[in-house]
């Protein structure tokens, strides 16, 4: 029995040699072939990391500099506007004290009135002009188109509101060639540069011509809203003698000189360096 305990013991024995000579052992190159491709698994990982890292770094400094460019653009858009508004308020400051302005809104007067004083030195011509162009205003000399309303009916009027010298927009004067006073006989002799004097209770102005048109007896186109500059129209009939076109004397205001600044007074003089008495 013991013989017998003996060999089953060795049959046990051999069965395990067998089961370890039956299992295949790794090469060794096979074990370095896994190591390296973990490796490369794992650099991989930490080289797609790091690119997403440098990627974020990149885009945050690439906001971070837009956004200073930003707030410089905003700052220096803020200071151009404050340049600019500082400019207009000395502009304006200066304009008020410069800018020709009509007379006032209480100001209305009747047909026949007289509104101001016009001077054309080159054809010397010197009239009173009064309010209203009918026959019986330019009776009495050169007449303001003025407004329709109680007084005034059309034609002879217009329907927008009435421009007075100094105001912005297209004033117009209008005045017989041959009838009645040939205030305006000589109208036709006018060239551009010529002076017109205007004196005004609200002002004293001059205006300068800039060219002359004919047109016909029924063109109103010089009666229009909207003009921007400061116009001076005078009207007549042409030829002389007839009625059948009227001619159109174009002239600007001229804008007044801003005020100069008051002459400083002169240093007195030295005597061997020794400021002079005030005697």
């Amino acid at each position: 029995m013991h013989q017998k305990a003996l060999n089953l013991g060795g049959a046990g024995s051999d069965n395990s040699t067998m089961e370890r000579q039956a299992r295949p052992i790794p090469p060794r190159a096979a074990v370095v072939a896994l190591c390296a491709a973990l490796f490369v698994v794992l650099a991989g990982r930490g080289t797609v990391a790091g690119m997403e890292t440098a990627k974020e770094s990149t885009l945050a400094r690439t906001v971070s500099i837009k956004s200073a460019a930003s707030e410089a653009s905003d700052g220096r858009r803020r200071q151009n506007l404050r340049s600019r508004a500082a400019r207009v308020a000395t502009d304006n400051k200066q304009l008020r004290s410069t800018t020709p302005t009509g007379p006032s809104e209480s100001f209305n007067p009747s047909p026949g009135q007289v509104v101001f004083e016009m001077d054309i030195p080159s054809i010397d011509l010197h009239e009173t002009v009064v309010q209203g162009v009918e026959a019986s205003q330019l009776a009495r000399g050169p007449g303001h188109y003025p407004s329709c309303g109680v007084y005034f009916s059309t034609p002879y009027c217009s329907e927008f509101e009435q421009v007075w010298p100094g105001e912005v927009g297209r004033t117009v004067v209008g005045a017989h060639r041959t009838m009645a006073g040939a205030e305006f006989f000589d109208l036709g002799e006018l060239r551009s540069g010529d002076d017109i004097r205007i004196r005004a209770p609200w002002g004293d102005f001059v205006y300068r011509v800039t060219r002359q048109q004919i047109v016909d007896d029924g063109d109103r186109s010089i009666i229009v809203p909207g003009i921007e500059a400061r116009e001076l129209v005078l009207v007549t009939c042409h030829p002389k003698f007839s009625s059948a076109q009227r001619l159109l004397i174009y002239a600007r205001l001229v804008p007044p000189a801003a005020p100069s600044e008051p002459e400083r007074p002169a240093k007195p003089e030295t005597d061997r360096g020794f400021p002079a008495l005030g005697l």
